[in-house]
């Protein structure tokens, strides 16, 4: 899986370190790349992992995704 989620709360290179550790250590997860001023991560991940689960991580370390 290959998606990209915007996340408006992402305003510096600190938010982008915590989700990527975040989304590192999900299971499946062995790619993500942080956009700062797009507010945008793109992550990739094997045919376990979901856009909702990908979702759901964001929310829990405090970014979450724009509906």
């Amino acid at each position: 899986m290959k998606a990209t989620f915007v996340a408006p709360s992402i305003k510096c290179d600190g938010c982008a370190n915590a989700i990527k550790q975040a989304l590192t250590k999900y299971p499946g997860v062995f790619g993500v790349k942080v956009d700062v001023p797009s507010k945008t991560v793109t992550v990739l991940a094997d045919d376990t992992v979901t856009p909702a689960n990908v979702a759901t991580a964001l929310k829990q370390a405090g970014h979450p995704v724009a509906s």
